[in-house]
């Protein structure tokens, strides 16, 4: 009979938990903007932030650099990505050409639950808006990240998620900070309403031509805030 090692056990799941929360905690300052991007971050002082030691900050980089949401500079230091114009194109040509065959795939097979999810979700989303503005655009963005998330998942495909969520996480900080003053909330909700009718009428035209709109809209805003914000 093997006896197991409890303790060393329960350590290594220790380990991994803080790892884990290390990773979760710095993201998501990174994703909502109190680190904004050109950031510098120093393992000791969030180490010393979080309470833990700088094993699972060290750990928690490694990890946001493989996703490009921190970029490590040898001898200098570590720092939250700087996403360019050309960065901020591609990432929303690439979330169009998802959710164009995410269209595709899902369309006629939705279920009547999913269906009344997406329009819970589009109606949550009017809690932060008020008439042509967002009350707080930053907590609107996740929401609606949130809403194209699971319009994605719909079609089962786990590495096409796993690549938009990659995505979303850029797209999310780059509209949260240099989208600081935008209008437009009525035809952002318009929108998302008529993906849902769209996708629940079978309309698959329909549903490709207002998801090319909203996401070209959507690269549209960023990149024009992120010109005056050079030119500042």
């Amino acid at each position: 009979m093997i006896k197991l090692n409890n303790n060393r056990i329960f350590k290594r799941l220790e380990v991994q938990s803080f790892n884990s929360q290390a990773y979760k905690k710095i993201r998501q300052a990174i994703v909502s903007g109190i680190y904004p991007p050109g950031t510098r971050l120093v393992a000791f002082d969030l180490a010393s932030q979080l309470g833990t030691s700088p094993a699972p900050i060290k750990e928690a980089i490694i990890k946001l650099a493989g996703e490009h949401l921190v970029e490590v500079k040898p001898r200098i230091g570590t720092f939250v990505t700087q996403l360019k114009s050309k960065d901020i194109k591609e990432f929303f040509e690439v979330r169009l050409l998802i959710e164009q065959f995410t269209a595709e795939q899902i369309i006629g097979k939705v279920t009547n639950t999913q269906l009344t999810k997406l329009r819970r979700m589009v109606e949550d989303l009017c809690e932060h808006i008020n008439g042509d503005d967002y009350i707080n655009f930053p907590q609107y963005i996740e929401k609606e990240y949130d809403f194209h998330r699971y319009f994605i998942s719909l079609c089962g495909n786990s590495r096409l998620i796993e690549i938009y969520e990659n995505l979303g996480a850029h797209l999310i900080i780059a509209r949260a900070y240099y989208v600081k003053q935008i209008t437009g909330a009525q035809r952002a909700h318009v929108e998302h309403v008529s993906m849902v009718d769209a996708l629940e009428n079978g309309e698959l035209v329909s549903l490709q031509g207002v998801i090319r709109e909203h996401v070209t809209q959507g690269m549209s805003n960023v990149l024009e805030a992120m010109s005056i914000t050079v030119r500042k």
